[in-house]
């Protein structure tokens, strides 16, 4: 295949990304990252790359982002998508390949090539993960493998191999451990490719990723921001929670799905008392959510001029656990993200320094809250860093609590406890989350009394689910 960067806009997105899984090197390079002796990549190489370029227009449009933080600045946003949308469109595609470093995390520019561009991005990245993942190995050994089953003793041995090794390797091999097989999926899936609007390996890596396309027949944009524990290696499994709620697999042409992980989020329950994981989450969700706006904006665009009528998609947040805080810290009137529907799945709170909907700038918007019976996160998280966290959903936020009831809500068995499964395809809390998503009628909760004091046996619960025959 051809190899010269400078023809990479003549592929397909298909040939794009064969290409991309030959050349790691190469994109590496794109980015302007240095591997020699497992160096970190520095985003802000590739945008000295582009200041730099022999292509006047090139480098005129990457010093007119100076001083642009659209990333994590919403007021930024709209400036750098005029900026983008003046450039005409043989330029766009062009930079997108030739710039990926640049134009996959800016924020403002069109989807398709934020997307083009990750997927270099993602090629460039593993391979500098790869490379200081094998100096780690050269010192500490084979990364060790996660154990087998979940007998104590796998487990036990598992969690001290892994301690051994991290002790040898050091803090950034622990964080590389966590992200690479995520960054693996990104680049080398082939059965659904994976379409990134944002990657880094940042932390314990983050990433966004978009389940379909915003067009003039989007109706639809659900978003999803995962909780506590959420690290780069956990893309994959957070996706197909994502497809079990955004409504895809009933209305494929006119539904979108969004996984946001976008920064760094907290790795224990007790991170939660630091406001800071809140206050860097509420800037950069809120800048990303100045980018899904102005991507719907253009969809409704692009309808009028075909002469159709244009109607903006519902957005609808889905934030579970630490993600509703999230979530709700960015909809803050200081923040500004704008939605139509909120979903909170087992969450602690509804924001930092959020308690009430006159704190948004939402006030009317439609919330919903699922809560589990014997789920005492919440409770928990909500009781201990309620400073941090905000609010109460239901009492405070006004939100219809809904019904958590089944595992397999189809047969009404295996009532759902686990306070990760509010996402779980086929439950009926996924269920309901995607009748909101979607707009139609959920089940309302037929339990309403949170932990510790809700009890209900599962037959009177498949009597009273069977009367109410919802959620449809």
């Amino acid at each position: 295949m051809e190899a010269d960067p400078v023809r990479l806009e003549e592929y397909d997105d298909a040939g794009l990304r064969e290409w991309a899984r030959r050349h790691g090197a190469e994109c590496a390079a794109l980015l302007g990252a240095s591997v020699a002796g497992g160096a970190i990549y520095d985003p802000r190489a590739a945008r000295r790359l582009m200041a730099g370029s022999a292509d006047p227009a090139a480098a005129s449009f990457a010093t007119a982002l100076a001083g642009l933080q659209p990333g994590r600045n919403r007021a930024d946003v709209g400036p750098v998508a005029a900026l983008w949308e003046a450039v005409p469109a043989a330029e766009r595609a062009a930079w997108a390949v030739r710039y990926p470093g640049v134009i996959g995390s800016l924020t403002g520019a069109d989807f398709a090539s934020r997307v083009r561009a990750n997927v270099l991005v993602a090629a460039g990245l593993l391979y500098v993960l790869e490379a200081e993942l094998a100096a780690a190995e050269s010192v500490a050994g084979p990364l060790p493998a996660l154990p087998v089953g979940l007998g104590v003793r796998a487990v036990v041995r598992g969690a001290w191999d892994g301690w051994r090794w991290a002790r040898k390797a050091g803090v950034r091999a622990v964080q590389v451990s966590r992200q690479i097989a995520g960054f693996r999926e990104a680049v080398r899936r082939a059965d659904v490719p994976i379409r990134l609007l944002y990657c880094s390996t940042a932390r314990d890596g983050r990433f966004v990723a978009l389940s379909g396309a915003v067009g003039p027949a989007t109706r639809t944009v659900a978003v999803v921001v995962p909780g506590t524990l959420t690290y780069g290696n956990h893309m994959v499994m957070n996706l197909g929670r994502l497809d079990d709620v955004d409504g895809r697999s009933l209305e494929p042409s006119s539904a979108v799905g969004v996984y946001w992980q976008g920064c760094e989020f907290p790795r224990f329950i007790t991170d939660n008392a630091d406001r800071r994981f809140n206050q860097a989450a509420r800037e950069k969700l809120a800048a990303f959510d100045a980018a899904l706006d102005v991507e719907c904006e253009r969809a409704v665009e692009a309808a009028r001029a075909a002469g159709e009528a244009g109607v903006a998609p519902v957005q609808t947040y889905i934030g579970h656990s630490y993600g509703a805080s999230a979530i709700g810290s960015a909809e803050a009137r200081a923040e500004g993200l704008t939605l139509d529907r909120m979903v909170y799945a087992g969450a602690p709170g509804t924001g930092f320094k959020v308690q009430v909907p006159a704190d948004t700038v939402n006030a009317g918007a439609e919330r919903y809250a699922l809560v589990a019976p014997v789920d005492w996160k919440p409770w928990l998280g909500g009781t201990l860093y309620g400073g941090a966290m905000g609010g109460d959903p239901v009492r405070e936020m006004g939100a219809e609590l809904l019904e958590t009831g089944f595992l397999d809500h189809e047969r009404r068995q295996r009532r759902l406890l686990n306070h990760n499964d509010y996402l779980r395809g086929g439950s009926t809390a996924a269920l309901n989350i995607r009748a909101v998503v979607l707009g139609h009628k959920p089940l309302p909760a037929v339990l309403r009394r949170p932990w510790p004091r809700g009890r209900m046996s599962d037959r009177k619960l498949r009597r009273r689910i069977d009367g109410l025959r919802l959620p449809r």
